[in-house]
């Protein structure tokens, strides 16, 4: 039996918190990304983000899929604000240099236990949701 009950909620209202929660997380991105890799974006990251809004988009009657972007991305967005930013003059990943940076022991255990928290967090709210929300 479900607690919560979304079908009455619109089509369009799904749709606005899928956006929304992706524009959050995509925030929460380019928060945490250094100084030097936010020089260095290229047209892929813009690309991949309009391919992901042409999915949602495509979705608008898939309110579950809509549902599940909203609460993973929300949980993504918030570990990555815990996370918190790199330090400005840390090299890129690919940089052979980066494991000689003096904060690389601290971002990296950091990154690692928001890598497996998001995990964890997203788990529980989808089997959260299968069991006390009702989505269509």
């Amino acid at each position: 039996m479900p607690v919560v009950d979304l079908s009455g909620l619109p089509d369009w209202g799904f749709l606005l918190a899928a956006f929304a929660s992706t524009a959050v997380f995509l925030s929460a991105s380019w928060w945490v990304s250094s100084p030097p890799a936010r020089r260095h974006l290229t047209v892929g990251p813009g690309v991949a983000v309009v391919l992901f809004v042409v999915c949602l988009v495509r979705s608008l009657h898939d309110r579950p899929m809509l549902w599940f972007t909203t609460i993973c991305c929300t949980a993504l967005a918030a570990w990555l604000v815990w996370m918190g930013p790199m330090p400005p003059d840390m090299p890129g990943a690919t940089d052979p240099e980066c494991r000689l940076h003096p904060d690389y022991a601290r971002v990296a255990r950091r990154g690692r236990i928001a890598g497996l928290a998001w995990v964890a967090t997203s788990a529980v709210l989808v089997i959260a949701t299968l069991v006390w929300v009702k989505v269509a």
